[in-house]
This record gives structure tokens, sequence and C-alpha cells, in this order.
């Protein structure tokens, strides 16, 4: 029996150290890709938090001490942690179909009734702090205060999954709508959120058994599903930009959609933006730094992301990526003709390239197959022989 205890124990050791390696390794990838992305940030922040714990346990099971199973069930600590890491989730698959939608007040309004419940709960526990051995004395006690209210904490994370679905699934039906009217085909964009809240549901499940069963096997199967889930979050958040096309997004303050009126204006005054662009990138070059990103376009055009991106996708009428880089091409290509002794590493970083290989390869890409070298070896020839 020692024996079994033993295995289940290292079981979860080893469960626990998975589970943190997949928190603070999503963690670092989300932050070094976040792109502007805030929905990243967000997930990464929560992965922070979720780690925590396992810290701790993964320490205490280095320094040899013993695990917390309490003896009673439905511990208020444990439902506190469980709504806890349940709803700092939540909010993530809002800000990612809904850019901009992430605001402090906007989340403190959304989680108030959570606390309110949260707040209900321990302050029956300080009036009759009750412990419950097993679910017989569990439904001994279910109509006192103290054991209802810990009840409806429990119950909390299911409903904040219907409420955020149901607000996903609204903004899907915009999208849906948005796109028929302009004869824009309709992906199935939030088809891996469905596996998302399928992922939170049966996550929110494994704890209800950890509350009411407390045991060691419970705990490792809770610990599997969240390897599992984290797994596949974090492969989508990294991969997943946005669900759909920056033009039906508008992040304006209040994290509405943007109406035909503001739309209108904004059309109105593209060519405008387009000019002040132009003379910004032609009087100091901000492309050639290898940090250069969308959200730097803010220094000289003060609009959200979304609307930044169309002026270079309806302005220019290429993508802000596309634009960027046949910029650098065009300064790599002169300094190449112009600058024959320079070396081909130092082209590359005056030119915003972070390294000599993506510069190799995306000069290939957009000059018919020629390397670098091979295109300033042309050009040498060419131009020796104009001058016979």
């Amino acid at each position: 029996m020692d024996t079994d205890m033993t295995t289940v124990a290292n079981a979860i050791y080893l469960s626990n150290a998975m589970v943190l390696f997949l928190c603070v390794g999503g963690m670092i990838v989300l932050f070094k890709k976040w792109n502007g992305r805030r929905a990243r940030i967000y997930l990464g922040v929560a992965l922070l938090l979720w780690a925590f714990p396992y810290i701790v346990a993964v320490a205490r099971h280095l320094a040899l001490v013993p695990s917390l199973h309490y003896a009673h069930i439905l511990c208020p600590l444990v439902a506190t942690g469980f709504v806890f890491f349940s709803l700092i989730l939540l909010p993530y698959p809002l800000e990612l179909v809904n850019p901009g939608w992430l605001t402090l007040p906007r989340l403190l309004r959304r989680i108030s009734p959570a606390l309110a419940v949260l707040v209900l709960m321990w302050v029956a526990w300080w009036i009759k702090p009750l412990c419950l051995i097993g679910s017989h004395d569990y439904l001994r006690h279910f109509f006192g205060f103290s054991v209802w209210t810990r009840t409806l904490m429990v119950a909390v994370p299911f409903v904040y999954i219907l409420w955020t679905a149901d607000e996903v699934l609204k903004v899907d039906r915009r999208w849906k709508s948005w796109s028929a009217e302009r004869g824009v085909s309709t992906p199935k964009a939030t088809a891996w959120l469905q596996g998302y809240f399928f992922g939170m549901f049966m996550l929110c499940i494994s704890y209800v058994f950890v509350i009411f069963s407390n045991t060691p096997l419970s705990f490792l199967a809770y610990d599997i599903i969240t390897i599992v889930f984290l797994s596949f979050l974090v492969y989508k958040a990294i991969f997943t930009d946005s669900v759909y096309p920056e033009s039906f997004y508008c992040c304006s303050s209040d994290g509405g959609f943007r109406n035909d009126d503001i739309d209108s204006a904004f059309v109105s005054r593209i060519p405008e933006y387009k000019h002040i662009v132009e003379e910004w990138f032609e009087r100091e070059h901000p492309y050639l730094d290898s940090h250069f990103k969308l959200e730097n376009v803010k220094d000289v055009v003060p609009l959200n992301r979304t609307y930044i991106s169309r002026i270079f996708n309806e302005g220019f009428g290429l993508g802000f990526s596309d634009y960027i880089r046949n910029l650098r091409m065009q300064e790599a290509r002169r300094l190449l003709e112009e600058e024959p002794d320079t070396g081909i590493g130092e082209i590359a970083e005056r030119c915003g390239f972070s390294t000599h290989s993506s510069f190799h390869r995306s000069f290939m890409q957009n000059n018919e197959g020629l390397t670098p070298g091979e295109y300033r070896q042309h050009m040498l020839t060419r131009n020796k022989e104009r001058k016979s």
C-alpha cells in the first residue's frame, strides 16, 4: 500500500513539473512572439500566475515536505483557488476575438459577481468554520449557510464558461453577418475555440473531483488534464495571430465594433495618413530598425492597430510586413551597388534584418533567386559594361 502511494506521489510530482514547464515555457514564448497581440501578453501573464502553486508544489517535493491533502472536502481555500485559476484564463478568448476588449475596468466589472460570491463564502466560513468529512457530512449540512455558499462558489466557473462562450458566439454571428454582406468567405474561425471551451469545462470537472474527494489520485487526474489542455492552448495561442480579418474589428475605447459613419470618415482620410507615413519614412527611415513594428507608426498616426493596418492595406496596397520588406530590400540593393566593399552581414544589419540568414532568404525571395553576393556581382559587371 505504501509502495502504491509512493508511486502516486512520484507521478504527481512529475505531472506538477510538467505543468510548471508548460506554464513557464509557454509564457516565455508568448512574450517573445507577442507581436503587438495583447491576447498573447494576457495569456502569458495568466500562465505565470498559474505557475506559482506548481512552483510551491515542486519545491515542497524537492525539500521532502509532505503534500497538503486535507482530511475534509469542499475546503474554502481550495474552492477559492479553483475559481481564481479558472477566471484568469476566461478573458483570453474575448480579447482574441475582439482585440481591445481587455481593459482593467471591464475586467473588474466582469469578475465582480464572482468576487461577491467569494466574499459571501468567506463570511459564511468566518461565521461557522465547518469542516466536512466525506459526502455524508456534506449532504447532512447542505442547507447550512457555510455549505451552500461553498457549493455556489464551485458553480461559478461553469457559469463564467457559458457566459464567455455565449459572448464569443455573438462575435462570431456578427462576423458571419458582416462577411455575408460583403461577399467574404466565412471560415470556421472559432473552431479551435470550441476546443478551448471544452478543455476548460473538462478542467473544471476534474477540479470538482479534487474539491469533493481531495485524494492524491484526483490531483493526478487534474494535472494530466491540465497538461493536455495547456499544451493545446499554448500551441494554438502561438500560431493564432487573429481570429478574423483586421478590417472586421474596431478596437475602440469601449471595445465595440466600428460603425459605418466612423469607418467612412477614416476611409476618406486614408490618402492623408498615407502621405504622413510616406514623409516620415523618407525623412527618418524608421523601418531600418530591426525592432520596427506596426505599433511604432502610432508615433505619427495616433490610431489603433486595426486602422494603421488598413492604411497599409488600402492606402499602399500592401500589408505592413510586405511594404516594410520592400523598403528594406530597396535599401539593400542600393547599398550592395553603391558600397561594394561593405560586408553582406553589415548591410543586413543596416537594412533592419536581425540575422544574416533571414536577410539572405528574404533577398533571394524578392530578387529572382539571386543571393546578395550574386546581385552585387551582377550590378558591378553591368556598371562596368556601361562605362566601357
